[in-house]
């Protein structure tokens, strides 16, 4: 691994790029301005401090928009914690929990009005600090400690919707045609669409296999309304919401898509992909943690 004061920039980053950086106040922040600035980046950061440029608290979705209005950035860094030392009570946690989950959906939003085509954050580390333990670490399972499990599933959410970062929440009316369906399935490659008629609401949703099950009923289905064959019982999450929980409740229910909305308005949709993905990711950190263990005990 490289130590950051060798960088001469980030990968995919050119000299010429623009970053806006969330947190750049805090003692990481600081740190990644200084080795940016130095390799030539024009970096502007936004929060709440007195020394961003643009001032906005990321868990307030107006202000971020609003403080990005009218700039171009090629790149946004989510970097923002609430930590003014390190962490000894959970409680400590708290804040920085929200920054991951409700700042990261507002940054992720922020970084598709000014253009980046990259939005990078800080990966998953674990550590076992504060804290007893009892008997032998364990890598994979739950922890027991409710609070534990919430900071880590905070931190895993951030991950999942940095991934989606580039990607536009696509919707599709409810007077829409079944062919008109189909063809923006085809064009954007997804196996399935929130029914939405003013684009923010959640008013039901429509996969690839519902088109299947009427069609083989039905061949003039593709001339229907999309609200003929959309479900319109729709279970949703928050980005508060970790992804243990949420791939608990797609396995029980049997469905692949989950919307993600804030007050009661769309901001995303994730997918059983995108849940098994970072499932991966998991057991492919362990397996080299295990590994590198194992090679240092020998």
């Amino acid at each position: 691994m490289s130590h950051p004061d060798r960088l001469s920039g980030l990968p995919g980053m050119t000299n010429t790029s623009s970053v806006l950086l969330a947190g750049a106040t805090g003692v990481f922040g600081q740190h990644v301005v200084r080795v940016l600035t130095d390799a030539g980046y024009q970096v502007t950061g936004i929060g709440r401090g007195d020394g961003n440029q643009l001032r906005a608290d990321l868990n307030e979705r107006d202000q971020v928009l609003s403080a990005v209005r009218g700039h171009h950035f090629d790149i946004v860094i989510h970097a923002a914690t609430a930590l003014k030392r390190p962490p000894v009570r959970h409680r400590d946690m708290t804040a920085t929990d929200t920054l991951r989950t409700v700042g990261m959906r507002h940054l992720v939003e922020a970084a598709r009005s000014v253009g980046a085509s990259r939005f990078i954050t800080e990966s998953m580390v674990f550590g076992y600090g504060y804290g007893p333990h009892a008997g032998p670490l364990t890598f994979g399972a739950p922890s027991a400690n409710a609070h534990l499990e919430a900071h880590v599933g905070a931190m895993r959410i951030k991950e999942v919707l940095a991934g989606k970062a580039g990607q536009e929440v696509v919707t599709v009316t409810p007077d829409a045609t079944v062919r008109d369906l189909v063809g923006m399935l085809a064009e954007h490659n997804i196996g399935a669409l929130v029914v939405s008629s003013d684009g923010t609401s959640v008013d039901g949703i429509v996969s690839e296999r519902d088109v299947v099950r009427r069609l083989n009923d039905d061949e003039d289905v593709l001339d229907a309304p999309v609200s003929s064959i959309m479900s319109s019982e729709v279970t949703t999450c928050t980005a508060t919401d970790t992804v243990n929980a949420l791939m608990a409740l797609m396995t029980e229910r049997r469905f692949r898509h989950v919307p993600v909305v804030r007050d009661d308005k769309l901001v995303g949709i994730v997918s059983i992909g995108d849940v098994v993905k970072h499932r991966l990711e998991d057991l492919e950190m362990e397996s080299n943690i295990l590994r590198d263990a194992y090679i240092a005990a020998h």
